[in-house]
């Protein structure tokens, strides 16, 4: 039952960012590429080899495979529906976009703050946590009142910062993102 159900879910069709999509049109005509987004009644790729992007309009494709398997021309056309869809509920009520130097220097003094800025506690939570507690035994050691052991100070340190870097980039490179993608970047 649990193989059948797996092979039920690997099956799924929904088009996804770089899936491989190849485009044949009514005229014969091959476009091949990498999804990138939907459009109200396109779909758009990217062509590196072409180093370009094409927009394809839905009513001009005979056949359409994405990841090398066929798929249903009006099946793919409701998941370009529904992408765009989605990005217009999006792009009217998008999720916090500070400066990625604002979220990366928040967390730089507690990793996870700034994932927490950008509203992805999932991410953020976690990281918060486990470098509180750091700091935490770092002051508890500092304050004298620990085990007086100093691989205890320097293995929470290297902990701390090692949670603060990465917290530091990732939420830096995500705000970057979201800015990037609501136009607020040059």
């Amino acid at each position: 039952m649990s193989i059948w159900l797996w092979f039920a879910i690997a099956t799924a069709h929904a088009i996804d960012l770089n899936d491989h999509v190849r485009l044949t049109l009514d005229g014969g005509e091959v476009v091949e590429g990498w999804f990138l987004r939907a459009g109200e009644a396109e779909v758009v790729l990217t062509r590196p080899s072409h180093n370009d992007v094409s927009n394809v309009p839905l009513g001009i494709i005979a056949e359409v495979q994405v990841n090398q398997r066929f798929r249903p021309i009006e099946e793919f056309e409701g998941e370009i529906a529904q992408a765009w869809t989605e990005w217009k509920a999006w792009s009217a009520d998008p999720p916090p976009h500070p400066w990625p130097q604002l979220v990366g220097a928040s967390s730089l003094l507690l990793a996870g703050s700034g994932h927490g800025i950008l509203g992805r506690w999932d991410l953020g939570g976690s990281m918060m946590v486990v470098d509180a507690a750091s700091m935490g035994v770092i002051a508890v050691e500092a304050s004298g009142r620990g085990t007086g052991r100093l691989d205890v100070v320097l293995t929470a340190a290297v902990l701390s910062v090692l949670f603060k870097s990465y917290a530091a980039s990732d939420a830096a490179r995500l705000a970057k993102r979201r800015r990037k993608r609501l136009g607020l970047l040059h």
